[in-house]
């Protein structure tokens, strides 16, 4: 383990990396500036890059390839070494068959109509012999668990198998280094089991290092067991400079503590050794009386409108819902079928199942984006907050995009989302130059402005840190109880648990189930039918707990005690 100091002084020693930064920082045309910097990475070796949303870490990322400065728009400092080559000479093309990337956006990496040539293009970049091409691509594609989607037009993939395919492409030349941008902000459970095993494969055969930044930690290793995270952790600091750089292994209490009030998502075992002191997780007899003596004096939020609050409903009659054909004479294919569901004002409904199933359609058809096959939708029409921020911004700048097409005097409307949201300081940058995890707060931002009596947001948590999580899910929450419905999707479990008031698991084109949370993940054998997993802690809750009250009471002191550690100041001697 080594502190700022620490990391530059061991850097100055190891040059030999198959990665290596010494002392990069990052200045942008409107003055953000990130790092110091400073790491070496072996060949063969995992690190996990952590950190809170806009604190540098696809920043990091695009430095290691050489977007910045040769594709990005930014001042670049320091020494960046890729494979033996000095970044400052090489374009991001030209180690295109040593490193390899998957980015933040999926959408930003299709560059043909099919998913094959998609993921061929990086092969006849490198003049690969044509015979060679397809028996490639179909194990590459097999190695990323889209072995399946050979054949399928891109434009009609999720964000889910997009990420899959873009993994796919990253794998097929084989590359040095893979550096992975939070490739599994979009997946279910089974996606990021793809994920993982595809990693350990490629480094099992070919020696790669691979450079992982990611929020969804937990998942990960709740899916795939602690064993697929990287071993070593790196952790940035809002500011883009390095706060801890350790191995997982090695973190006890006081660390832990200090991660969780960097913001960082962390595997629940990690979480709770930072809010009891105690290892071993929620198996741990002495982390459940913890939770249970939290719970005596903690006080979570109350959910649902006053009794007497008028309701308005938003009612699915028979629906069926496709996405919208490639051509206007091909004809559609329904993705879900049969829908009967009514959606009430007041209420935070959750839409869960596995990539592909027609989560985005669904929710695209509720809110009068797309037309349904068959069947209506009766109710006021909804606002969308879409999976992808980029697609719905219209304006020049975060203030205008908050404030397009909003009447004169809404200035001070304006203000209090750019606050809420911890958009101030950025409310002058255009949308496009933001984080991921900034232009997601700023999507809702921007939808909640227009106050539609309901909201469809689709995938509203995707790229965000801890603390971006419980602005979000909370900003719904308290806008669901101000009278508004809020109709979202999601892939986090435990925080469907936390918010949600009813759970639709969708599956095999058709709704399976509409229950409370605590009926839904009680029923294990239910969730697994869904293509879903229920989380250690989540179960434990769903067992321990003797009513839906209850379970969300226990959850929400979790997610209270974390909330207030995360804005403690943890010094830690490391």
């Amino acid at each position: 383990m080594t502190s700022l100091d620490d990391a530059r002084v061991g850097s100055q020693h190891h040059t030999t990396g198959v990665v290596h930064l010494q002392d990069v920082r990052v200045t942008f045309p409107g003055g953000g500036t990130t790092g110091p910097v400073s790491f070496t990475v072996e060949p063969g070796e995992r690190v996990l890059i952590m950190g809170p949303s806009g604190g540098g870490k696809s920043t990091v990322v695009h430095r290691v390839i050489g977007a910045i400065p040769h594709a990005i728009h930014a001042t670049a400092h320091g020494h960046v070494c890729v494979a033996g080559r000095d970044m400052a000479d090489q374009e991001p093309s030209d180690i295109a068959g040593i490193a390899a990337v998957v980015g933040q956006d999926p959408w930003a990496s299709v560059c043909f109509t099919r998913v094959e040539d998609d993921i061929a293009f990086p092969l006849e970049n490198a003049a690969v012999p044509p015979q060679q091409i397809g028996e490639r691509v179909r194990a590459a594609a097999a190695l990323a668990g889209v072995g399946h989607l050979l054949g399928r037009a891109t434009s009609q993939l999720s964000g889910g198998e997009l990420q899959r395919v873009a993994l796919a492409v990253a794998l097929v030349s084989t590359p040095q280094v893979i550096v992975l941008d939070e490739p599994t902000s979009m997946l279910d459970h089974h996606g990021i089991a793809d994920v993982t095993r595809a990693i350990d494969h490629v480094q099992e055969h070919t020696g790669a290092a691979v450079i992982m930044v990611e929020h969804r930690v937990d998942d990960i290793a709740t899916t795939s067991g602690s064993g697929a995270l990287p071993d070593r952790w790196i952790v940035l600091d809002e500011h883009g400079a390095i706060q801890w750089d350790g191995k997982a292994g090695d973190i006890g209490a006081p660390t832990a503590a200090m991660l969780l009030a960097q913001g960082c998502w962390l595997p629940t075992d990690v979480e709770l050794l930072a809010l009891f002191g105690y290892h071993g997780g929620i198996s741990n007899p002495a982390v459940q009386r913890g939770i249970r003596a939290a719970a005596e004096v903690t006080v979570t939020p109350v959910v649902g409108v006053a009794p007497d609050q008028p309701r308005t409903a938003l009612l699915a009659e028979n629906l069926s819902v496709a996405p919208p054909p490639r051509h206007r004479s091909t004809p559609r294919t329904p993705v879900l079928a049969d829908i009967n569901l009514a959606f009430s004002t007041g209420e935070l409904t959750a839409i869960v199942g596995t990539n592909g199933t027609g989560k985005t359609t669904l929710l695209r058809t509720l809110a009068g984006v797309e037309t349904p096959v068959s069947g209506v939708v009766r109710g006021p029409r909804g606002g969308l907050v879409c999976q992808n921020p980029e697609h719905q911004f219209m304006a020049h700048s975060v203030r205008a995009e908050v404030g397009y097409q909003q009447p004169v005097g809404c200035e001070a409307r304006v203000e209090e989302l750019l606050a809420q949201f911890e958009l101030t300081d950025v409310a002058d940058r255009s949308p496009f130059s933001l984080s991921g995890g900034q232009k997601r707060r700023l999507s809702l931002a921007a939808m909640l402005a227009h106050d539609h009596p309901f909201l469809c947001a689709d995938e509203p948590t995707f790229g965000l840190d801890r603390r971006g999580v419980s602005t979000v899910l909370g900003s719904l929450r308290d806008h669901a109880a101000s009278g508004h419905g809020v109709v979202w999707s999601c892939h986090d479990m435990r925080a469907v648990a936390v918010f949600a008031d009813r759970v639709v698991a969708v599956t095999k084109g058709r709704v399976l189930s509409d229950l409370t949370p605590w009926e839904f993940f009680s029923d294990a054998a239910l969730v697994a039918v869904a293509g879903l997993a229920v989380p250690p802690l989540v179960g434990w809750a769903a067992s321990a707990a003797g009513c839906a009250e209850e379970f969300r009471h226990l959850l929400g002191t979790v997610d209270a005690l974390a909330r207030t550690r995360a804005h403690d100041s943890v010094e830690v001697a490391v």
